[in-house]
């Protein structure tokens, strides 16, 4: 048990007989958070928890076995037909030592249609796993995407009509 843990200890009422099962579950608890840190924090090697979120996605064996998924994506962008446009990687917390990391990219096509496509992976700190990648849907990129809105000028008429005289 840590000094840390020890001083719980002895603040919840000293060891022995006088701490309750409540004080002893607390004291777990909170034990096995502080180990969870300490793990996130080793991990981290100075680095803010999304940016070493990325890098662990980074750094992993691609799925295709050929290198590492940073090299896999950029092979995968490369192979675009088009031009790609604004690659970006970034990471959302969704919990302790828990990050869902995206990759998300446009393309502009030869014909000039704009399509957003991105990859995601979860990424556990603490346990150091990686999962994925899956495919981005276009509700989640923003379907509200340049594609979707050029669509062609309406053909009905407009519901007010200027008068000029």
């Amino acid at each position: 048990m840590s000094a840390a843990g020890v001083a719980m200890v002895f603040l919840l009422g000293g060891c022995g007989a006088g701490t309750t099962e409540e004080e002893r579950a607390y004291i777990e608890a909170m034990e096995a958070e502080r180990q969870i840190r300490e793990s996130i924090r080793v991990t981290l090697d100075g680095d803010k928890e999304e940016d070493a979120a990325i890098k662990m996605v980074r750094e992993q064996e691609s799925p295709d076995g050929v290198g590492n998924t940073g090299a896999w994506v950029q092979r995968l962008t490369d192979g675009s037909k088009g031009d790609v446009l604004f690659p970006r990687w970034q990471a959302r917390r969704k919990g302790v030592g828990r990050h869902e990391v995206w990759f998300s990219y446009t393309v502009l096509d030869v014909d000039g249609t704009v399509e957003k496509r991105g990859l995601a992976w979860v990424v556990d700190l603490s346990l150091k796993l990686v999962d994925g990648p899956r495919d981005l849907t276009a509700k989640e990129l923003g379907a509200d995407s340049s594609s979707l809105q050029r669509l062609s000028a309406p053909t009905n008429p407009p519901a007010v009509e200027l008068i000029q005289d």
